[in-house]
């Protein structure tokens, strides 16, 4: 990693999307610029937060980050394995959180440019009872069909079935939780990818609702006809 790379990413880990989607909100809040104050004053805060960074990882040139910096500072066999072992897991929380809200940001951004992405074209609620947390209501789950393209022809040939097994399921990693689950599943034909071979979208519904699935589905087939189209043959 060279140095343009490294402080690209200091920069995101520093200053992420957060601002570009709570900056229209806060100014809308405040009345007024003079919301850009606390800005500028989280950025002075940022900038001894980077500092202090620096200076750890000067220090303590190592792999691993802050979980290495806790480690050392309260001690590798005291207090340092806890503290390193609570910063990974909220980092599990965190982590796909702060690539969601990315995610949101780039599609909000995105609908400027086209505002086609704004529209919704589906829309399903999904309510689950989560034990001491209370109620969640989301919308039904979508996960890419595969998370690779189809493979060659003799990709399996002379393998073992546990090594077949595991290949195939490096494959499509999305569907083998819903048959534990036993929730509906369906996959739906989408796009064709560069090679104009067809991609897919996995939608996992409610247990027994395979009704809803159903309309779903159709859903998407009127909005995007594939049936006419037909991979190239080579």
């Amino acid at each position: 990693m060279g140095l343009g790379s490294a402080v690209a990413l200091n920069m995101l880990d520093m200053i992420g999307v957060g601002p570009f989607i709570t900056l229209p909100l806060v100014v809308a809040a405040m009345h007024g610029p003079q919301a850009l104050l606390g800005w500028i004053l989280g950025a002075a805060l940022a900038v001894c937060d980077g500092l202090v960074v620096a200076e750890l990882g000067a220090s303590m040139p190592r792999a691993g980050g802050p979980y290495e910096y806790l480690k050392q500072i309260y001690g590798p066999k005291s207090l340092g394995r806890m503290m390193s072992f609570l910063f990974i897991w909220q980092l599990t929380f965190s982590a796909p959180l702060s690539i969601a809200s990315g995610c949101i940001g780039l599609a909000a951004y995105a609908g400027f440019l086209w505002p086609n992405l704004r529209g919704i074209w589906l829309q399903r609620n999904l309510h689950l009872a989560i034990p001491l947390l209370g109620r969640l209501e989301a919308n039904v789950v979508v996960t890419p069909g595969n998370a690779t393209g189809p493979s060659r022809i003799g990709a399996y040939q002379h393998r073992g079935g546990v090594s077949t097994l595991l290949a195939v399921g490096q494959r499509v990693p999305y569907q083998q939780i819903w048959n534990l689950t036993g929730q509906p599943a369906a996959a739906v034909p989408w796009d064709f990818d560069g090679d104009g071979l067809p991609l897919a979208v996995q939608l996992v519904g409610r247990p027994f609702d395979e009704a809803t699935l159903f309309s779903l589905s159709a859903q998407i087939e009127a909005a995007r006809p594939w049936a006419h189209r037909r991979p190239p043959v080579s």
